[in-house]
């Protein structure tokens, strides 16, 4: 949702978007840009969550934020982005055979508006400024159990989204969507997951070069982006959903991969963020099971894998940022095999064998329901914990 997708970028201050942090897209998100820091007052957080039956926003400062209402119905999937520039993260929800909507933020109310597409029947989506003009833009994306176009770029003019089908050369279907600069030329590229392929963006919004990162696999069905070597260029995290490797790519710059294999593990969703405070990128990973913690190395190696809370048992999708400025990303788990609710967890250190310790509450506790997504919007500056300001670990330089 994974949830990116994640360029960084320094904005005037005081626009802020979602995470477009090195946890991985869920979706993309626009970075923040304003000094916070750990301890500032009156910084509100933002969790959304979609049910099936209702998209819930659950907003405040505390973790997990606790002012939590319905806004839409009818929901499989989300992103947060700040669409129309106002300072706000805005909401894009999807629905398998509905349009996507847009849902605009105006202070903690959303008002939702249906994309206009040739193709209703979208999944996923990633958001980023696609074309170069300043707005934020929409991908959106269909899983293999849909008729293509399987994907389309929506652009943004004057407040409304024009879609377009990208070219016959991503006509596949698309498990989950990140978008991020690869190739360090600046302009935002998208890789996606279940046909795993990367698509370089040409500079004017248009994906004209497509290759596959690995062989088409439909077990393929979660993606992350980030520096996990600390060398400057994104790298990329695919997760399946059988007994089969995840992979771990590791980009050089110009958009070409080195991608190794990992243990046999059912992994539906991927997304990196430093979870433990130490200045390296970890993985965190959802199934069936129970979410998983790979700590990193800063060199793109992940020695050891711990199975986390059993509060984290049967989620599928989940979400990192730092909601609380203090340089450790929580997680967020929607739990959709049962209905157990989705719950935010926070670090709180490694026990004696080196297994992780979290907090887990539970997000919204005033809802029952199946969670199928969840996304994690926060207004920290520095979204991978990286709160030094250290350039050097970002991936390339922000509007």
């Amino acid at each position: 949702m994974h949830r990116c997708l994640w360029r960084r970028h320094r904005r005037p201050a005081p626009r802020r978007g979602r995470r477009l942090s090195a946890a991985g897209l869920v979706p993309l998100v626009v970075l923040a840009g304003a000094s916070a820091r750990a301890g500032d007052a009156g910084l509100e957080s933002l969790a959304v969550s979609a049910y099936g039956t209702d998209a819930r926003a659950c907003t405040g400062e505390a973790v997990p934020p606790a002012l939590c209402r319905s806004f839409a119905q009818s929901v499989s999937s989300v992103a947060i982005g700040d669409l129309d520039a106002d300072g706000d993260p805005d909401v894009v929800l999807n629905r398998n055979g509905e349009p996507a909507r847009t849902c605009l933020n105006d202070d903690g109310l959303f008002t939702c508006t249906p994309i206009v597409t040739s193709e209703p029947d979208f999944a996923r989506a990633a958001l980023g400024d696609i074309n170069g003009d300043g707005r934020m833009d929409i991908v959106l994306g269909v899983r293999s159990s849909s008729e293509g176009p399987w994907a389309q770029v929506c652009n943004q003019l004057g407040g409304l989204f024009f879609c377009g089908h990208l070219d016959d050369a991503v006509d596949f279907s698309h498990e989950d969507l990140a978008v991020g600069d690869v190739n360090g030329d600046g302009a935002p590229d998208l890789v996606t997951a279940g046909r795993s392929t990367v698509c370089l963006n040409d500079g004017n919004g248009l994906f004209d070069s497509c290759t596959d990162l690995l062989p088409s696999d439909s077990s393929h069905t979660g993606v992350a982006l980030g520096d996990l070597d600390a060398d400057g260029h994104l790298d990329v995290v695919i997760a399946t959903n059988v007994e089969a490797p995840h992979f771990i790519c590791l980009g050089d710059g110009d958009g070409l991969f080195a991608c190794e294999q990992t243990p046999d593990l059912v992994h539906w969703s991927v997304d990196i963020g430093d979870v433990d405070g130490n200045g390296t990128l970890d993985l965190v990973f959802a199934d069936g099971s129970g979410g998983l913690l790979c700590p990193g190395t800063g060199t793109g190696s992940f020695p050891a894998c711990f199975p986390l809370a059993a509060e984290t048992a049967f989620s599928r999708a989940l979400s990192l940022a730092d909601l609380d400025g203090d340089g450790r990303a929580e997680i967020a788990f929607a739990n959709s095999f049962v209905e157990e609710p989705n719950r935010i967890c926070r670090f709180l250190g490694y026990g004696p064998g080196g297994e992780p310790e979290l907090d887990c509450q539970v997000l919204d506790p005033a809802f029952a329901g199946t969670g199928l997504d969840v996304a994690l919007w926060t207004p920290w500056i520095f979204q991978d914990g990286f709160e030094s300001g250290d350039t050097s670990r970002w991936s390339s330089a922000v509007q």
